[in-house]
């Protein structure tokens, strides 16, 4: 199954960044590169950090952000572990962070997952038999 992405809030979120040609940033749900393409349109001699787990979405935004390959650095992690990346990187400041905390739709279909609600906040994917909370 292909990767498939549409960006959220597109605009707002680059507009929101205010970015500085040569400025650094970090997607750390980097996903379909649909965000990071915006950000590496507006840099010059900037950087653009990509951080995801899902390897199949680093090949897709690869692939996307081709023509801008000099500028990105793409990083197979979870953005959890932020402050680690930027460390091994060098690097002690940057100029603007993005996270998309959406559900990947897209990464739900291709491992066949269902997404299951804990709570008001907490989404888990899960495969297989639908778990039991614990105390219900």
């Amino acid at each position: 199954m292909e990767f498939a992405h549409r960006s959220v809030l597109l605009h707002e979120c680059i507009d929101a960044l205010a970015i500085k040609p040569d400025g650094i940033y970090l997607d750390g749900t980097l996903g379909g590169a649909g965000h990071s393409l915006e950000i590496c349109r507006s840099l010059t001699t900037g950087r653009l950090i990509g951080v995801d787990r899902d390897l199949v979405a680093l090949e897709a935004a690869k692939k996307r952000l081709y023509s801008h390959a000099k500028k990105v650095t793409l990083v197979h992690d979870n953005f959890e572990n932020v402050g680690a990346i930027l460390t091994a990187l060098g690097l002690d400041r940057i100029d603007g962070m993005l996270f998309d905390l959406g559900v990947s739709s897209s990464a739900a279909r291709r491992r066949g997952a269902r997404l299951f609600l804990y709570g008001r906040r907490a989404a888990r994917y899960a495969h297989g038999p639908r778990p039991v909370p614990h105390g219900l």
